[in-house]
């Protein structure tokens, strides 16, 4: 769970701010609330999926 904090803590703010302020510019806020929505959901979903491989991985080797 450390690990899963620490990743979003470092990736995480760098694309929320630009596909804000971009989606602001292009499209203004009503889309930014439905496309951040899937942008989080989605790098929830990768992360997860990260996590999980991993701990096969380990699993595998021991």
């Amino acid at each position: 769970m450390q690990f899963f904090v620490v990743t979003i803590q470092c990736q995480f703010p760098v694309k929320v701010i630009l596909i804000i302020v971009i989606g602001i510019q292009l499209f203004g806020i009503e889309y930014i609330w439905i496309c951040g929505l899937q942008v989080v959901l989605r790098f929830v979903e990768i992360s997860r999926n990260n996590i999980l491989m991993t701990y096969e991985r380990v699993a595998i080797r021991l």
